[in-house]
């Protein structure tokens, strides 16, 4: 198993920000042509998994470039991998809130199995692969046990414990880690942003480069979010009979119907937890580690008020929350619940 922990500093040549061991383990396989069968990307949601695989992608399919681990990004071989239309390269995506079916992965076999039409590798990308359905893993495994020609799987999942370890164990595993403040702030710090917004947008990420790609290109959702934040421990400074009315409130202004209430709140319990979170550092004497230092002086009011039995208790009410979403549970008792946890 290869872990991005250890990233110290960009990779000058991919531009992905952090992740280095990763990358040089992927870009080594490039230039030794001692690319896998088969390699798993794992780590949670942000961290930057699908555009490395996109990186090595490019470089692993692109015939124009004299470096083996680049890619020219203007041949005609690079604008088809671009733009998800290369005849050779196979992206297996689920439908939202659907399952990767077992009829979805014969049909990936069956264009697996013809010959590749560029004289090149025969790539499968699936960017969820915790989604499989029971029968679709089993064929997918099936695949993976005999593959034919030059056949490359590049998997992916944030749920690693989802995946049946028949499967993970064929595969060469690579961990992705957060991402050090440090190596977030030098890349916003190259981008030309001032030391504060660096600080202030490197922090936000809490590790993430997908948030800190989001945040650095869209302002107003970055004072967004911020403001969300604030929202959120405004709560907390109210009874519990105060939260539960106020939080309805805010549910009824996100809209009239169902999914668009299930929706907002999908929306804001990472944000409501990433908060928790800050509060329980504080109360460990970590209080340089939060992602939300814009609002320290009320973090560490909340983590002086509270019990760590507390904080952990509104931890688990907002994982909670987000498993019952999912099973169409009603957004307000939801809601309500998370209010109630302290």
């Amino acid at each position: 198993m290869v872990s991005s922990k250890v990233s110290s500093k960009n990779d000058d040549k991919w531009g992905v920000i952090g992740h280095r061991s990763v990358v040089s383990y992927l870009q080594k396989n490039l230039s030794n042509n001692t690319v896998a069968s088969a390699y798993l990307f794992t780590g949670q949601e942000g961290l930057g998994k699908n555009t490395v695989i996109e990186k090595f992608l490019a470089a692993l399919m692109c015939q124009s470039h004299k470096d083996p681990i680049q890619s020219c990004q203007s041949c005609a071989i690079c604008k088809q991998v671009n733009g998800r239309v290369h005849p050779d390269v196979n992206w297996l995506e689920p439908e939202e809130n659907k399952s990767i079916s077992v009829a979805e992965v014969r049909d990936l076999r069956s264009r697996l199995g013809q010959t590749a039409l560029l004289n090149s590798y025969a790539v499968a990308v699936i960017s969820q692969t915790s989604l499989l359905s029971e029968a679709a893993a089993n064929a997918l495994l099936k695949i993976i046990e005999e593959p034919k020609g030059k056949t490359i799987f590049l998997l992916a999942t944030d749920k690693p414990a989802l995946l049946p370890r028949t499967i993970s164990s064929r595969c060469q595993v690579l961990q992705f880690q957060p991402v050090a403040k440090k190596i977030i702030f030098d890349y916003l710090i190259a981008q030309g942003f001032t030391e504060d917004k660096s600080n202030q947008i490197a922090d936000l990420s809490a590790g993430l480069p997908g948030q800190t790609i989001k945040y650095s290109q869209d302002g107003l959702l970055f004072e967004e979010v911020m403001s969300e934040v604030s929202q959120f421990i405004d709560l907390w400074e109210l009874s519990p009979g105060k939260r539960v009315g106020s939080i309805e409130r805010i549910l009824a202004d996100a809209g009239r119907d169902f999914a668009a209430k299930s929706n907002w709140l999908k929306n804001h319990l990472p944000i409501w937890l990433g908060v928790a979170r800050d509060i329980m550092l504080t109360q460990n004497g970590q209080s340089s580690l939060v992602s939300n230092s814009f609002e320290s002086g009320r973090i560490l009011n909340l983590a002086k008020l509270w019990s760590s039995r507390q904080t952990l208790s509104l931890i688990n009410k907002c994982q909670q929350a987000h498993i019952n979403l999912l099973t169409n549970a009603s957004p307000n008792l939801v809601a309500a619940n998370v209010m109630l946890s302290v």
